[in-house]
């Protein structure tokens, strides 16, 4: 943060950060994510149906999550204080 400027929240794109949905009002209350729980190369988070079959034949599906570390930072080719002959 820029001392001086204000903060922005980003928003989330899906409803997998938003929680506390009240019908009532329309209104879905955003879950916060603190900037430390997030690692310094990203992270991807993914949900997908999964579905498999019970010992007695029942099918079983069910929405799910994974999350996994983000690529990482991208080397920008950025150089400072390099010494080069001529």
């Amino acid at each position: 943060m820029i001392q001086g400027q204000p903060t922005t929240r980003i928003r989330p794109r899906t409803d997998l950060l938003r929680t506390n949905y009240d019908s009532g009002a329309d209104i879905w209350h955003p879950y916060h994510v603190y900037e430390e729980e997030v690692p310094r190369s990203g992270a991807i988070v993914t949900q997908t149906w999964q579905r498999t079959r019970w010992y007695n034949g029942e099918v079983v599906t069910w929405l799910g999550r994974r999350k996994q570390n983000g690529r990482g930072e991208v080397n920008s080719g950025l150089q400072f204080d390099q010494i080069k002959e001529k």
